[in-house]
């Protein structure tokens, strides 16, 4: 599973970037992506992108915890998500 590939406690995030965001959308050429780059978007195209299919898949190790999480912590293993993937 992915989510325990994790090397910080996804209920203690770090609270600054560890990557920077950019000044400018990211503009990839689509012969440069991965299979860690998450397409925005709708349908079949950006659905099928194995970053995205990725990403749903980490997104579904995490949600047998999501609803037993106070109000307060849900927004901490959302950041947890956002860390996970950039």
């Amino acid at each position: 599973a992915i989510a325990l590939q994790v090397y910080f406690d996804v209920m203690q995030p770090p609270l600054a970037p560890i990557t920077q965001p950019s000044k400018e959308p990211l503009q990839i050429p689509p012969n440069s992506l991965n299979k860690y780059d998450v397409l925005m978007g709708r349908g079949a195209g950006v659905n099928g992108y194995i970053g995205n299919i990725n990403f749903r898949t980490l997104v579904r190790d995490f949600q047998p915890i999501y609803p037993t999480l106070k109000r307060k912590n849900k927004p901490l293993m959302a950041r947890s998500l956002v860390l996970i993937v950039r």
